[in-house]
């Protein structure tokens, strides 16, 4: 079955590879063939009735081999139809199947042209020009089976009108140069009509063929953006589990030295020690992002959730943040009612991620001098709200829009790789909660969560 599939696949790939004009051919000759059955029905059908109708009037002989003929060619061109569809349509082949299909189509017009020569009565009576109405009959409804292809319908209208036109026009009475004006006429605008199905009918397969191609293009880029996220997201986890290694080992032999007191380290000393920490320390949280977005994009980033109290955690995250704050001389304005234990549905450890990530980024984009601000608004639909505004700069429309896609960056003067808020927007979702951002350009930003209490 896979074998299979993977043949068709590869038919499919070669088909897409033929241009425009080779489709247009295929997708004619295919449309013509779709009117085969229902065109040698209606060509046995009217056969049988002008039989019926000349039986009386016509050599009784001729008659019946014009018929058996008749038959004989469109059972032909049903046997070529059952051939044609059960047949892979193979862009090598159309040019023998349009051949196959054009030569049957003559003999059926040759065969019908002989009641022109051999059926028709010599008076003008109404069964002389009965046969006549049955011509043009055809000829009108082989308009739309057949203007798929201009070849094949001029073909046609010229073996069925010209012989009883010449005919008509060689009997030189009013009556028949009249019939023979009308047969003129009707060609003229039988054909003019050919042309603008023929003109519609290549507009839509041309159409289709360029849909499909953009269509073709579009999966094929996708399949590649896809691979290549996939290998861009292996490449971060693997990368980060191979740094994070030799980076906690850093760090230990750091701390060791910190402690060292044979001999004990002089201030300078003490200050580089103090200085490989921090940069270690810093580098293994952008480690740690990186590898949580990768858990993100690999559907691996999973949450515990339980009774929480918002309250805790708050005062867990402002004991890290507070020291931050003081450094870049910014105010925490805590608003949130310490005595309250606010339960809500959320893992611990991922509500306290996303407040230190809150609240450094209101510390990192403020002002000297400026504040913090943090609230708490319950909700009438057994949720709480809790917001987090700064006094910075505040962002435009332009930069909202893009604020919680991974790696965006606003100022290049602070620290990070831009993916707080991308992974704090996720974190957020697995908790069942919501989050967003009101902001004013030059009047501050306010970030705000919402979360589900607990019963």
């Amino acid at each position: 079955m896979q074998e299979r599939s993977k043949v068709d696949s590869i038919k499919d790939s070669s088909q897409n590879d033929h241009g425009l004009e080779d489709t247009i051919f295929q997708g004619t000759v295919d449309s013509l063939y779709k009117g085969l059955p229902s065109s040698v029905l209606a060509n046995i059908i009217i056969a049988a009735v002008m039989m019926s109708v000349l039986w009386e009037l016509a050599d009784q002989t001729i008659l019946l081999v014009w018929f058996f003929i008749i038959v004989g060619t469109n059972i032909g061109r049903l046997v070529l139809y059952k051939f044609y569809s059960r047949s892979e349509k193979d862009f090598s082949r159309t040019a023998f199947w349009d051949q196959a299909y054009y030569i049957l189509l003559i003999l059926t017009a040759l065969s019908w042209s002989a009641v022109s020569f051999w059926l028709l009565p010599d008076d003008e009576s109404i069964h002389h020009y009965f046969p006549i109405l049955i011509l043009i009959g055809i000829s009108a409804g082989a308009v739309t089976s057949l203007s798929f292809s201009i070849k094949n319908i001029l073909t046609y209208l010229i073996l069925l009108l010209l012989p009883v036109f010449i005919i008509e026009i060689s009997e030189d009475t009013f009556l028949s140069n009249s019939v023979a004006g009308l047969i003129l006429v009707f060609g003229f605008f039988s054909i003019s009509g050919a042309m603008r199905i023929n003109k519609t009918a290549v507009e839509n397969i041309t159409l289709n063929y360029e849909s499909k191609k953009y269509t073709d293009n579009l999966i094929e880029s996708r399949n590649a953006a896809m691979a290549a996220n996939s290998a861009k997201t292996n490449f971060i986890s693997m990368i980060s589990h191979e740094l994070r290694t030799p980076l906690n080992a850093i760090l230990g032999f750091s701390q060791l030295l910190k402690m060292s007191d044979d001999p004990e380290l002089n201030q300078e000393q003490q200050d580089n020690v103090d200085g490989i920490t921090d940069s270690g320390k810093h580098l293994l949280s952008l480690i740690e992002e990186l590898l949580e977005v990768s858990k993100i994009e690999t559907d691996n980033l999973t949450v515990a959730i339980e009774d929480v109290s918002l309250t805790y955690v708050l005062g867990e995250s402002l004991t890290l943040m507070t020291p931050v704050a003081s450094a870049y001389n910014i105010s925490i304005e805590n608003n949130i009612d310490k005595e309250a234990l606010n339960l809500v549905k959320a893992d611990s450890k991922r509500l306290k991620q996303v407040f230190i990530n809150l609240i450094s980024n209101a510390i990192k984009y403020n002002h000297v001098d400026g504040k913090v601000v943090i609230k708490l608004d319950t909700l009438p639909n057994s949720k709480v709200r809790i917001s987090v505004s700064d006094t910075g700069s505040g962002l435009t429309e332009e930069q909202i829009k893009e604020l919680f896609k991974p790696f965006q960056r606003y100022d290049t003067k602070q620290d990070g790789i831009g993916l707080g808020l991308y992974i704090t927007h996720h974190l957020i979702e697995l908790m069942q909660g919501e989050i967003g951002i009101e902001s004013v350009e030059g009047q501050g930003s306010t970030f705000w969560f919402e979360l589900p209490l607990a019963n």
